[in-house]
This record gives structure tokens, sequence and C-alpha cells, in this order.
């Protein structure tokens, strides 16, 4: 009777899907930070370095415009850049906290069932 007791805790259930679904949120979130990332590195290349038709921040700028609108065009996309980059620290610091977490709350989770098993 008192294994039985010891397996339906309130909120065991609960809390391991909760980690669950931060382990996976901190997964996706990583995923997309990489993603991000990838297609930020090829944006940024000197003219002519990319592969399979990708276009960099000044070949698309400078297509059509004149000299002046072209150097305002790729201010504006290099201030878009560094705010690209600053979110991509922030997403790959929240996902990694939250995977890390999760990783932690289930070890933790699984230490203490050993332990009350010793026991």
């Amino acid at each position: 009777m008192s294994e039985t007791a010891q397996r339906l805790q309130p909120g065991r259930g609960a809390r391991r899907i909760l980690g669950l679904l931060a382990a996976v949120a901190g997964g996706v979130i990583l995923l997309w930070t990489l993603s991000s990332y990838m297609r930020l590195t090829v944006s940024a290349r000197p003219p002519g370095a990319t592969a399979g038709g990708a276009t960099t921040a000044i070949e698309r700028c400078s297509r059509s415009m004149p000299v002046d609108l072209a150097q305002a065009c790729v201010a504006e996309m290099e201030q878009k850049e560094a705010t690209a980059r600053r979110r991509l620290w922030a997403g790959a610091t929240v996902g990694g906290v939250l995977l890390g977490l999760a990783l932690w709350a289930e070890r933790a989770a699984r230490r203490q069932a050993r332990n009350r098993r010793d026991a």
C-alpha cells in the first residue's frame, strides 16, 4: 500500500509535463536561432561570395538604385542586422536556459526517486 501512495504523489505528472514542455520549447528556440543565424550569415557576406542565388545586403541595395539611396539602404540593412544579432543572442540565451533547466529538473527528479528507492 505504501508503494502506491508514493507513486501517486500530487503534482508529479504535472511537473514532468512542464519539464518536457520547457525542454521542447528550449529546443525549438535553439533551432530557430540556428536557422536565423545561418540566414544572417549568408546575407552578411561580401558581394559575389554567396552560392545558389542568395543575395547579400549590398547586392540587394545596389540594384537599380542611385548611389546615395544604395548607401542609405546598406546602412539601414546593417542596422537591421545588428538588431537581428541581438535577438539571436537573446533567443540562444532563453532557449539554452529553458533546455538546461528542464534537463536539470529531470535529473534531480530521477536522483530523488533513486534515493527514495534506496532508503
